[in-house]
């Protein structure tokens, strides 16, 4: 039976930026679109693919071969497309694709100069990049504005935004999951063997980790103004009951971090 160790959840923080987060990932009929860029990488298994946006989503799914894809489609309604260029920097174990904006010359620059600029403020190209990555290959996401999407990985999968929701389904693990103001959920068919911590955590929105029956795990979970709720039986060493929680599931021994400011934490046993 679900144990909830609080029940009290304080209102929730609006979340910032609502509007534009959903103009990032709503493609419609008056949006212009130019779809170019896509490319295909043999990246050997142990290898990373980099994704590194600033305005819109990111989704990866499995890859039917053993080859890694990456695609971007560039949208705009007022902007001007030619200011924002999709580049690939190939890696020693892995390639990494950025978008850049304006005066930005490479993946490293990434931010530091374009959206300053106030001829840039009104340039409303967004950048959906999808992924079709092979198995065993590692994903590292990050975007600002927009969604991170991840369904079908088999290795460690690190993913961020700051006005976006986070989703990963993943067979093997580990994740390590950041947003500020949307939901984290991440599930994780069979945890391989890892001393990488687990970490979930978001500033307005709920966390949600499913996790096999098998899990054992030290756990530290934290909401300010939300509760806190387990499928697994917890051994508590310390903290306040629904609010800070130090606990064991299982025999212990990986971390798995928890926390939100505004929203509830949630560990879910599937199966």
């Amino acid at each position: 039976m679900r144990r909830i160790l609080c029940t009290s959840l304080a209102a929730m923080a609006l979340v910032s930026n609502a509007a534009s987060a959903r103009a990032q990932s709503d493609y419609d009929r008056d949006y212009e679109a130019d779809s170019s860029f896509s490319t295909k990488q043999t990246i050997a298994a142990g290898g990373t693919v980099h994704v590194q946006n600033l305005n819109g989503s990111i989704d990866v799914v499995a890859s039917d071969n053993g080859s890694t894809t990456i695609s971007a489609i560039k949208q705009w309604r007022r902007g001007d497309p030619s200011m924002v260029r999709i580049l690939l920097e190939p890696g020693n174990n892995g390639v990494t694709v950025c978008a850049l904006w304006g005066e930005e010359k490479d993946c490293n620059d990434r931010g530091s100069h374009s959206h300053h600029h106030d001829n840039d403020r009104h340039n409303d190209v967004s950048v959906r990049f999808t992924v079709h990555v092979a198995k065993g290959v590692k994903v590292d996401l990050n975007t600002v504005n927009g969604s991170v999407e991840v369904e079908g990985a088999t290795a460690a999968v690190d993913a961020e935004t700051v006005n976006g929701r986070v989703r990963v389904a993943t067979l093997g693990g580990p994740v390590n999951a950041r947003t500020v103001n949307g939901d984290v959920r991440a599930s994780i068919e069979h945890l391989v063997k890892s001393d990488e911590p687990l970490e979930l955590s978001t500033t307005n929105g709920s966390v949600q980790l499913e996790a096999p029956a098998d899990l054992s795990a030290d756990v530290d979970a934290e909401t300010t103004n939300g509760s806190i709720e387990t499928d697994f039986p917890l051994t508590i060493s310390k903290g306040l009951v629904g609010r800070h929680v130090h606990a064991t599931v299982g025999q212990g021994g990986r971390r798995v971090e928890l926390h939100t400011t505004n929203g509830s934490v949630r560990l879910r046993k599937l199966g």
